[in-house]
């Protein structure tokens, strides 16, 4: 238990040093005041201090049965995982600590072990921090999680008062989950279900997010200083929107209206992401990245297979002037991560998104003029 303790204090250390470094980064920027106690120090090196938590973590190893403490050694593991430009292990890792938490019981309300407030609170934490990052994982990857949300009778973390905003985590990670069940779960592409059922279960998904967004609102402005600006729940908003409209085993052939939800979804994505890219020296993740090449692919593939459902509804203007510059900013925003990222496989990534933007938008103007023409 010591061992995992001291593993635990210098990951914490680790991302600690991380998010040092991106302040000083920001400063180094003119983003923020300059200070004199910002200097480089080896002692704030993170990939020094993670590598001394594995150190101590291979110490407790010899005998590990799940715990609270060993679950939260490999949750910041996870966490630490998530700063980098790769991170293979992360979805192994976070499947292993949901795992330990079901086995030890983590999942389930504390009522009837007689355990004092804290205690039942800490364990909720630990529970939700774990099925927070799992579930962000399964959605960003297209894996199914380890535990279904009927299952979970933990209850939700104490959250101080001046702090109402952190729940709201929790709250859009469950909504993420049951998209993934519902919506683009494997069984739904067997399951046949009238357009009734099928746009009924996206119209009450996306009524949970609309009302998720209204609370966010109302909490924000209780907590200004919650380490998220706006923006940041606007992006988590406009992301899940644009992958709830777009075909989906549930809803493969999605009507125009929908189609063109996603778009203009995905566009708002791409919008504020460009717009945080321009204006700070956020640091860059695989995830992030992601985010950006799928909201741009979204918006290529579906307007590219269902142009004849969506020009009657859309007119030539979201075609000709809206839906190009939409996807010419994304193309953008890919360049400005690749010259700050300078990793090879984003250099072909971007190359081949402008080759797809320029074929899609020539094929987009080759049917705009043949539909003119008769």
């Amino acid at each position: 238990e010591h061992a995992l303790k001291m593993a635990e204090y210098y990951l914490v250390l680790a991302l600690g040093a991380i998010h040092d470094g991106k302040f000083n980064e920001q400063v180094g920027h003119g983003e923020q005041p300059p200070d004199p106690r910002c200097r480089p120090s080896p002692k704030r090196d993170p990939v020094r201090l993670y590598l001394k938590s594995l150190e101590y973590f291979e110490l407790g190893s010899s005998d590990l049965q799940p715990s609270i403490f060993l679950i939260r050694v490999i949750l910041l593991m996870c966490i630490y995982g998530s700063h980098g430009k790769a991170s293979l292990g992360q979805w192994p890792l976070a499947g292993i600590a949901v795992r330990m938490a079901v086995e030890i019981g983590l999942h389930q309300s504390s009522n009837s072990l007689h355990i004092a407030d804290m205690e039942a609170d800490a364990r909720n934490r630990v529970f939700w921090t774990a099925y927070i990052i799992e579930i962000l994982l399964a959605y960003n990857l297209g894996r199914p999680p380890s535990i279904g949300e009927e299952h979970i009778t933990a209850k939700l973390p104490v959250i101080p008062s001046t702090m109402p905003i952190c729940i709201h985590h929790i709250r859009h990670r469950q909504i993420q989950g049951r998209i993934v069940a519902s919506v683009y779960g494997a069984a739904q592409k067997q399951q046949v279900s009238s357009e009734e059922h099928q746009y009924a279960i996206l119209s009450n998904l996306q009524a949970e997010l609309d009302e998720w967004r209204d609370s966010l609102r109302e909490a924000f402005q209780s907590s200004p200083g919650s380490g998220y600006s706006y923006k940041y729940w606007e992006r988590l908003y406009n992301g899940t929107s644009f992958v709830l409209y777009r075909s989906s085993p549930l809803c493969p052939r999605p009507a125009a209206s929908a189609l063109e939800k996603c778009i203009r979804a995905a566009a708002a994505y791409v919008d504020n992401m460009t717009d945080v890219i321009r204006n700070s020296r956020i640091s860059l993740s695989w995830m992030l990245i992601q985010g950006v090449l799928f909201a741009g692919l979204t918006m290529l593939v579906t307007a590219r297979t269902n142009f004849k459902k969506l020009l009657p509804m859309t007119g030539l203007q979201f075609f000709l002037a809206d839906f190009p510059a939409w996807v010419r900013k994304c193309a953008i925003c890919l360049a400005i991560m690749n010259e700050r990222w300078n990793e090879d496989l984003l250099v072909t990534l971007e190359s081949r998104f402008e080759a797809l933007v320029n074929d899609t938008l020539k094929f987009i103007s080759t049917n705009v003029t043949a539909s003119l023409a008769t």
